[in-house]
């Protein structure tokens, strides 16, 4: 992976999209593949019982909280963190970041849209503020239901979904598009019988409010190598803000002082306690959806 290659920022400027041909190695996204496919089955099983972490749209089951999960979305993150700042854009930071599984749905229909801003109030307002990759893991063309886009429309309101100026996105294991937040977009529909996995990572400007709460996933990272390796994500400006001149003093800051340390001790021992169920019980989950796709 060479992450030191030009992002071409007048074409995302203009058109809104568009594709770097082997971006990653082969075996990078063999394992991303592999581990999206075990987290799909995963969730799919927890859902029947109300405890997936994921939404569904048009055959499409939509998988968040990826930082936790393995620490192959971890190394994808960054690598897209440091592509950025390769490229003198140093005030990007990880906002979204998600799985797209899509399977054949004879009841899909096209879902118009853009990812940020989410409606039209103040669209001038976030030019130049979004970057957006989607990193197919898998086959990505027409057949197994790839983005559809249309170009030029992150500067234009004017444009629609029509036959002429619709693009259906294609790539080949590696390839990395990457696209304008603001340009209209929609999922396509799966007519294979297998499962076309997508990733999707989002950075914003830093004065942007970020979409997905990543203090959570922070906190409940678990082993030191993910620990140490997500330093490398620009989480920084997720943490609480410490008013200089005291304005915003908390109970830290009073004569219970002492009490508030012993409990901050035991909240520190307990989100272990709970880091290490989750990372346990997901990974016993994987092993097992492994074992019988293998079988």
């Amino acid at each position: 992976m060479d992450i030191k290659q030009k992002l071409d920022l007048n074409t995302l400027e203009k058109i809104g999209v568009y594709k770097y041909r082997s971006f990653f190695d082969y075996s990078f996204i063999k394992k991303l593949r592999i581990k999206s496919d075990i987290i799909y089955n995963s969730e799919k099983f927890l859902n029947k019982f109300g405890l997936g972490n994921r939404s569904e749209r048009n055959g499409s089951l939509f998988t968040g909280n990826l930082l936790i999960k393995s620490s192959i979305f971890i190394e994808l993150a960054v690598i897209l963190q440091k592509f950025i700042e390769s490229n003198n854009l140093s005030n990007y930071y990880l906002s979204e970041f998600f799985l797209v599984s899509t399977n054949k749905c004879n009841k899909s229909s096209d879902w118009w849209h853009r990812d940020y801003p989410h409606n039209l109030e103040n669209f001038e307002l976030y030019n130049k503020h979004s970057i957006g990759f989607f990193v197919p893991v898998s086959t990505f063309n027409d057949l197994t239901g790839s983005t559809k886009v249309i170009e030029y429309s992150n500067n234009d309101l004017t444009l629609s979904a029509t036959y002429e100026n619709t693009k259906i996105l294609s790539a080949n294991k590696g390839d990395l598009i990457i696209y304008n937040p603001r340009i209209m977009h929609t999922g396509g529909s799966n007519k294979t019988d297998r499962t076309r996995q997508l990733i999707v990572a989002i950075f914003n400007r830093k004065e942007l409010i970020p979409c997905e709460d990543f203090v959570i996933q922070n906190d409940m990272i678990f082993t030191d190598k993910d620990k140490k390796l997500i330093k490398e994500l620009k989480l920084i400006r997720y943490k609480p803000i410490i008013n200089f001149f005291g304005r915003n003093r908390s109970v830290i800051n009073t004569s219970l002082r002492p009490i508030v340390k012993v409990i901050n001790k035991i909240k520190i021992k307990l989100n272990l306690v709970k880091s290490f169920i989750y990372f346990s019980w997901t990974r016993l989950l994987y092993f097992f959806f492994n074992r019988v796709k293998k079988d």
